[in-house]
């Protein structure tokens, strides 16, 4: 799973006050993720409501996005382990994990 970014990591200066269009932000994503990983990620968003979670000093809300890396791709630095979404009732996720993967669960559209 790649780490949350944050949208404000990815609005520029010259960006409208009410930021930038939900397109340009993930081709701006696009690019960091290419940059800093070299990986050529083709994202969508997930037709789901942003997912909200409250920490006792923060809100989180969380937009899904969705990728797809060719199948050449060299993910040997990832420091984690692959696992396959059948495996995950498994596996024990924090609340907001959770969240995320009951939201996506129930995508529509797709």
């Amino acid at each position: 799973m790649f780490p949350l970014i944050k949208r404000n990591d990815l609005i520029e200066e010259d960006d409208p006050k009410n930021g930038p269009s939900d397109a340009l932000m993930m081709k701006r994503l696009v690019r960091m993720i290419q940059v800093e990983d070299g990986l050529d990620l083709k994202l969508k968003m997930v037709n789901v409501k942003p997912v909200s979670h409250t920490f006792t000093h923060q809100k989180w809300h969380i937009t899904l996005l969705e990728g797809q890396l060719p199948a050449t791709s060299d993910l040997s630095y990832f420091p984690g382990k692959w696992v396959q979404p059948a495996n995950f009732d498994r596996l024990t996720f924090s609340k907001v994990q959770d969240k995320m993967w009951t939201a996506y669960q129930k995508r529509a559209g797709d």
